[in-house]
């Protein structure tokens, strides 16, 4: 079957399983990424960062599931759900309180299965199509509304003033949320700056979105590729 619903990212330390995930989703219309290390996983996530489902085994070792979920949360926004042999309530609030978006207990139907994806993913993608058609994106504690050109910290409502082509970067980073950019895609659409010139005005971004310029959360630099703009502190 082709393979048009999304991509999907399994994580889960039982190399047999995982096998016979990635047939199943694929043969129900997704791409499929595995992943049998969860130390290794978040690299994974970084490299390629165009999952638009993540599926975690809860009990794996080094970091478990609940753990790398709430990594995971903290810098991108992914529909999670996790996988689980534990089934009491404790467990399930547990991995709520992770940042899961859903939890669903082995063994279980495949069906199910899904149906719970296709729900993340159609969730998802509402939420960032009602951002677009509002014109506005959020990351961190701001919010921006591209067509007013208008930057605000969401905590006090400030305004956050902005050059123009600092609005233009930012618009562009914005329209790229949680994806890296590189150098060569912010020189064209900044009329073909120099390498010099896209560190000064990443810099002076930083100095008005981030707590502290020199270690950014927001706008961060991406080793080997350009920059990329986490819609989560």
């Amino acid at each position: 079957m082709a393979s048009n619903k999304g991509t999907v990212l399994v994580i889960d330390d039982d190399v047999k399983l995982l096998e016979l995930l990635k047939k199943f989703l694929e043969t129900n219309g997704y791409d499929v990424v595995i992943s049998a290390d969860s130390d290794k996983t978040l690299d994974l996530i970084n490299a390629k960062n165009k999952f638009d489902c993540l599926i975690i085994d809860v009990m794996m070792p080094n970091i478990n599931g609940l753990e790398l979920t709430a990594i995971i949360k903290e810098k991108y926004s992914l529909p999670v759900l996790l996988l689980t042999a534990m089934g009491e309530v404790d467990d399930r609030i547990n991995g709520l309180e992770s940042g899961a978006d859903d939890y669903l207990v082995k063994p279980f139907e495949p069906k199910e299965l899904i149906l719970r994806i296709d729900n993340l993913i159609r969730l998802y993608r509402k939420i960032n199509e009602d951002d677009l058609d509002n014109n506005q994106v959020i990351f961190g504690d701001f919010q921006l509304k591209m067509k007013e050109k208008d930057l605000r910290r969401i905590s006090d409502n400030s305004i956050v003033n902005l050059t123009s082509t600092e609005l233009s970067l930012m618009s562009f980073m914005c329209a790229n949320i949680d994806k890296p950019v590189t150098r060569e895609e912010i020189s064209s659409i900044l009329n073909g700056i120099s390498e010099r010139s896209i560190d000064v005005q990443i810099n002076r971004l930083r100095h008005k979105i981030e707590a502290n310029a020199k270690e950014p959360i927001l706008l961060q630099t991406v080793r080997g590729k350009g920059y990329i703009l986490r819609s989560r502190q």
